[in-house]
């Protein structure tokens, strides 16, 4: 697993680095970061809460990822300014996540 330290950025790009698992939350000092690209990637599955701390997220693109499977502990409920979530040309058969309350 990695930890991130600091993040000073408004957009954090790491498409196309073969990653295959999320193992790190963004830490809270990242709340400026408003772009996201995990595109191209090898992930398969979403889990966890790697992004409750970008409370300025945007824009999270995870195009072009083998994604299965959302588990039930994925969580979006505290990006308040997300407008998009791009996540076209994946393996998805089912996106409950959406809907939580």
């Amino acid at each position: 697993a990695y930890r991130v330290e600091s993040i000073s950025l408004f957009d954090f790009g790491a498409a196309r680095n073969q990653i295959n698992t999320l193992n790190v939350v963004f830490p809270r000092n990242a709340r400026r970061l408003r772009f996201v690209d995990l595109s191209y990637n090898q992930l398969e599955s979403l889990t966890n809460d790697p992004f409750r701390f970008l409370i300025s997220l945007e824009n999270l693109n995870l195009n072009y990822n083998p994604i299965k499977l959302i588990e039930p502990n994925f969580s979006l409920n505290n990006l308040t300014r997300l407008r998009n979530i791009l996540i076209k040309n994946n393996q998805l058969n089912n996106i409950n996540f959406l809907n939580q309350t």
